[in-house]
């Protein structure tokens, strides 16, 4: 019982310091959690992929406008991680979407917009749960959303009429007009729950602040959308723009 309730307190400190982004921090959670839980191995990875790539991205971060490319040494522990908690398949439903997010994220941080689009094809992000939904997977699907929109608009549609170069064809243009529909609804829909997660995150932050001692931490102002969630939504703008 002792074990269990001890367990159950480290869980919460590690969903905690995710919501906070507080990346330095999970590591040694994740030492506590393995010698705790024999079982969470596979979590661990996941959670120990999720930091480093989070990690990475605050001392590398991507500018919008450029393109990525190839991958970074530093990323291969990433991979590494997240390909063993993904290939072993002992975690939870909700770990196994958020590890295939996570490595769908990787592969756009290294410009492979395919590969990404293909871990996505492995979650039905319109089937995730919003309601009560931990804060830190709130962002994780609003920027899934968000990246998947940056995905679509760097791999062209597969199409037999564009294939054949015949783009002055009907299909051809259902097939870009179904495209574009389906960036935009990604766009759009990665602007509400990120609307969904500030509002959530705001009231974690504030019922930490009255529940803990004061001590250095994230605030209201620290709460910030990053480079996927801010490009997702200026990307929908400009395309509604160019679409009048």
């Amino acid at each position: 019982m002792t074990a269990r309730k001890s367990g159950s307190r480290l869980e919460t400190e590690i969903e905690r310091c995710r919501s906070e982004c507080q990346w330095d921090k999970i590591p040694e959670l994740v030492r506590q959690l393995s010698a705790k839980l024999i079982s969470n191995d596979d979590l661990g990875e996941l959670l120990l992929g999720e930091c480093k790539l989070q990690t990475y991205l605050k001392e590398n971060p991507l500018k919008q406008g450029a393109s990525p490319r190839g991958p970074r040494p530093k990323l291969v522990e990433v991979r590494k991680h997240l390909t063993a908690a993904l290939d072993r398949g002992n975690l939870k439903a909700d770990y196994l979407q958020e590890a295939s997010l996570l490595m769908a994220k990787l592969c756009y941080v290294e410009g492979e917009y395919r590969d990404a689009l293909g871990h996505y094809g492995k979650v039905s992000l319109d089937d995730m749960q919003l309601v009560g939904a931990p804060v830190y997977r709130l962002s994780m699907i609003a920027e899934a959303y968000a990246t998947k929109g940056l995905c679509l608009e760097k791999v062209p549609a597969a199409s037999p009429s564009l294939s054949n170069k015949n783009t002055g064809s009907p299909s051809s243009v259902k097939s870009t007009s179904d495209r574009e529909q389906e960036i935009i609804t990604c766009y759009e829909k990665s602007g509400d729950i990120a609307l969904l997660y500030l509002q959530e995150a705001e009231k974690a932050l504030s019922a930490g602040i009255q529940n803990r001692s004061p001590k250095p931490g994230p605030t209201s102002q620290d709460i910030e959308l990053g480079y996927f969630l801010e490009t997702g939504l200026q990307r929908a703008h400009v395309i509604h723009f160019k679409n009048g």
